[in-house]
């Protein structure tokens, strides 16, 4: 059965919906929506009707049974797309979930042959289009409250990808809206989700087979997830490891490759499937959390990884893709209980699978993390956290990390690790607006933290071999994205290292060069692989119109930075020859990663805006641009041992027997620019463009650690300041890439 992929012209309810293609580039027919029971929507009177029990709409398709010859049938794609609108429950469910819709795929038969893997399974059935709402209702559930569900079925045992078995079919698009409800439920309210089916590990032939690559199935894509409330609903819930609202795109993860052949040939393992967008559009209302690891509204597009720890003579597979990640809140949300936060966004890429060994010669390369998407956060709402580590709002932007290579055979280098996935644009948006409030009461609880990562590289695996050994390079780190944070309402922290927002774009490291080591006859070369660069940081910035104030210690007002990763250490070499009468040995150690470069930071500090602190090592503001260190250079070491033939009386006995040790070199990466600019006292609060004061310090100075004078003297703005005093700005001192405002 075919794939999901790509997309269609079809718009459900405003939103468009993905379209669907089938292998070889069939494309399949139009997801049309259908109707439940023959009508779009089931209106009761008022929520008089009460239903002990769940309303469950199950069309998820049939699972592929065995065998034809042997291998597995296809699942069976979900019935049918479901477009409906419910009004007037009133739901009291136990054991079971309030209200739930599965358009969900069947996973794949598995092979007859289990043990011989010489068989292979069907692939998954895709999932179908869900758009639900439910209206002027009222729902209990002692488990989830109201749940969506588009998955694609998992692949069947075992891979044979050329063939088209054993791969994860797609999800599709999800979305679930509330108006006017009411939902009290254990761990979950509200949730819709679309996520790939999992590719499974390849088939093995059976000796002799000519046809004697079988590669692992790949895992399916994701589509779009929504979750919209509106009508001033309410969500309350209790549990562990859930959330109020939940909206995740997830893809399918890939499957494992396989080769027992002792002569070579290959197999590749199966990439992991790519994510689509997830959004949560929150208008009103009230979302209220009790418990550990409980967020008020989680959104997350999460690209499926390739896998780790494969044999000889896998080929690696990359990391799928993330989509983008949006949030707008206008509720009330209170959450209570050690780590729950009020908002939490993830846009991560898929981690690159690793790269297999080689029999005789190379190594294979890692594979590729996934680039991840971007998060935009719109907060209107009041938001209230207590417990540790509860923080306001938390968005994080993540680049899959690269897989590691494989070590070389007898001979040859061994696999580069994968590169990391790398941000671009603008990773992170994140505003809480003028009529919005973030109070949080715990130790570790700031009230915004946004941060952009890009992956970290993979590292070489140590090669050991004769003659001729090559350590393979390192990848190198992904770039840190840019990022952008306004803040006009109130944020308020009252526990120690709980700061009002923190800001950061960091470059992925570079991944470790493989040791190399080799031992040979006469003559023998080893060269330690090279560390992979860091990635850069990304550009910062920030305006402050609103008012900041932070109690505890270690808790400064606001914190940005940019921060290049920190190179990979190259790898170490050893060269052992023996010969007689001739020998030499070579060992070059691997050199170290450069790190990468900060990006530019800026701050805007707008009249009417206050920072208040009054705990210690609590500054004001901070802004920082720091390259990363370089990797260390490889240690590298040669002997040898060679033996004079006696050549008799008359002639003398001599050798030649040269070896050479070069140990590895490294480079740090450089700092940018931090400024602060303040508008004139006579500005509007909003004003963007009018700059009073700026600082920026080149690489050199911040390297050598000195004071920089000021390139102008800031107006004599009266702020409130650390221990809530107000004095006129001083000069902004600067020193290295650092602009730090304890007192302004």
């Amino acid at each position: 059965m075919g794939k999901a992929r790509g997309r269609q012209s079809n718009v459900i309810g405003g939103a468009p919906a993905p379209d669907d293609v089938g292998n070889g580039g069939r494309r399949r027919p139009p997801l049309r929506l259908r109707t439940i029971v023959g009508v779009t929507s089931l209106m009761l009177a008022g929520p008089a009707f009460a239903q002990s029990g769940s309303y469950f709409l199950n069309y998820r398709g049939a699972d592929g049974g065995c065998c034809s010859d042997s291998n597995g049938f296809d699942g069976r794609p979900a019935v049918q797309d479901v477009e409906q609108t419910v009004t007037g429950l009133n739901i009291r469910a136990t054991g079971g979930p309030g209200i739930g819709v599965d358009v969900s795929g069947g996973n794949g038969g598995n092979s007859s042959d289990l043990s011989s893997l010489n068989h292979w399974g069907g692939n998954g059935g895709f999932g179908r289009i869900v758009d639900f709402v439910v209206r002027n209702s009222t729902v209990s559930s002692t488990t989830l409250g109201i749940y969506v569900l588009s998955k694609g079925g998992d692949g069947g045992l075992y891979g044979y990808r050329s063939k088209g078995y054993g791969s994860g079919a797609d999800g599709h698009f999800a979305r679930l809206t509330v108006d006017g409800t009411s939902v009290n439920a254990v761990d979950v309210g509200l949730s819709a989700q679309s996520i790939g089916g999992n590719g499974q590990r390849s088939a093995v032939p059976q000796f002799p087979d000519t046809d004697n690559e079988r590669d692992a199935g790949n895992g399916g894509n994701a589509g779009q997830a929504s979750v919209v409330m509106q009508g001033n609903s309410s969500v309350s819930v209790v549990g562990t490891n859930g959330a109020g609202v939940r909206a995740e795109s997830l893809g399918g993860q890939g499957g494992f490759g396989d080769n027992e052949s002792e002569w070579g040939g290959h197999t590749y393992s199966g990439r992991g499937g790519s994510a689509d967008s997830a959004s949560v559009n929150v208008s009103d209302g009230s979302i209220t959390t009790s418990g550990q690891n409980m967020v008020g509204i989680l959104a997350r597009s999460v690209g499926g990884s390739g896998p780790k720890g494969v044999g000889p003579n896998v080929r690696a597979s990359d990391g799928g893709n993330a989509g983008n990640v949006s949030i707008q809140n206008g509720a009330s949300i209170t959450t209570s209980g050690t780590n729950s936060i009020g908002i939490a966004a993830y846009s991560i890429g898929g981690n690159g699978g690793d790269g297999g060994a080689g029999t005789w010669s190379f190594g294979h390369d890692g594979g590729a993390g996934g680039a991840p998407g971007n998060i935009t956060i719109q907060n209107d709402g009041a938001i209230t956290t207590r417990g540790a580590g509860a923080m306001g709002i938390f968005a994080s932007v993540v680049g899959g990390t690269g897989g590691s290579g494989g070590e070389a055979g007898a001979s040859g280098s061994g696999g580069n690790g994968g590169a990391g996935g790398g941000t671009s644009g603008l990773a992170v948006d994140v505003a809480n607006a003028s009529d919005a409030a973030i109070r949080t009461s715990g130790n570790a609880a700031p009230g915004i933290v946004a941060h952009a990562v890009g992956g970290g590289g993979g590292s070489a695996n140590a090669s050991n071999g004769e003659m001729f050994i090559g350590g393979g390079s390192g990848g190198s780190g992904g770039e840190g994205g840019n990022l952008h944070a306004l803040n006009s309402g109130v944020i308020a922290t009252t526990g120690d290292q709980s700061g009002g927002m923190l800001v950061q774009s960091i470059g992925g490291g570079g991944g470790y060069g493989g040791d190399a080591n080799a031992t040979g006859v006469i003559f023998s070369v080893a060269m330690g692989g090279r560390g992979g660069p860091g990635g850069s940081g990304g550009h910062v910035s920030l305006e402050q119109m609103g008012d900041i104030s932070t109690q505890g210690a270690d808790a400064s007002g606001i914190v940005l930075q940019s921060i290049g990763g920190g190179g990979g250490a190259g790898g170490t070499s050893t060269a052992a020859a023996v010969g007689v009468g001739l020998g030499g040995a070579v060992s070059h150690g691997g050199n170290g990663g450069g790190g990468g470069n900060g990006g530019d930071v800026f701050a805007m500090l707008y009249d009417g805006g206050t920072i208040t602190t009054s705990g210690a090592m609590s500054s004001g503001l901070v802004a920082q641009s720091l390259g990363g260190g370089g990797g260390y250079g490889g240690f590298a070491s040669s002997s040898q041992v060679t033996i004079a033939p006696d050549l008799g009386p008359e002639i003398p006995t001599a050798t030649l027997s040269p070896h050479v040790t070069i140990g590895g070199m490294a480079k740090g990466g450089e700092m940018a620019a931090a400024s602060v600019s303040m508008p004139p006292i006579s500005s509007p609060r909003k004003a963007r463009k009018a700059t009073a004061c700026s600082r920026k310090v080149s690489a050199a100075g911040a390297a050598l650690g000195g004071v920089l004078p000021p390139r102008c003297e800031p107006r004599p703005l009266r702020r409130t300041v650390a221990g809530s005093t107000s004095v006129p700005a001083p000069p902004l001192a600067v020193q290295g890439a650092t602009a730090g405002m304890a007192a302004w």
